[in-house]
């Protein structure tokens, strides 16, 4: 069940990144118009619990804003988005290890 919910918030904040400024047709940043949506995922180690290996998640959308997420829990490690002036900067207070969630 855990892993389940693991799998669907990751694919909640896919449909986030995606909603968010990088519509096909619309203007980016740069004045240019999208086409198509460029999200990029990541997936590295980042520990174990009971001998099962925790995944650490990164989910990229086009217009700067950023999301690491595990797969123990769904829990949001790190969000960067752009402020108004296009400077990104994380707005979670998470940790940089496994074991300082535990």
């Amino acid at each position: 069940m855990k892993k389940l919910a693991s799998w669907f918030f990751i694919a909640f904040c896919l449909f986030l990144l995606a909603q968010i400024d990088c519509k096909p047709g619309m203007e980016n940043k740069t004045g240019q118009l999208t086409d198509t949506l460029t999200l990029s995922v990541k997936q590295e180690p980042f520990g174990q619990v009971d001998g099962q290996d925790i995944q650490l998640f990164t989910l990229k959308n086009p217009s700067g804003m950023t999301v690491y997420v595990t797969n123990y829990g769904g829990i949001v490690t790190q969000l960067w988005v752009p402020d108004r002036n296009g400077n990104p900067g994380d707005v979670v207070l998470g940790y940089d290890s496994l074991s300082s969630y535990i």
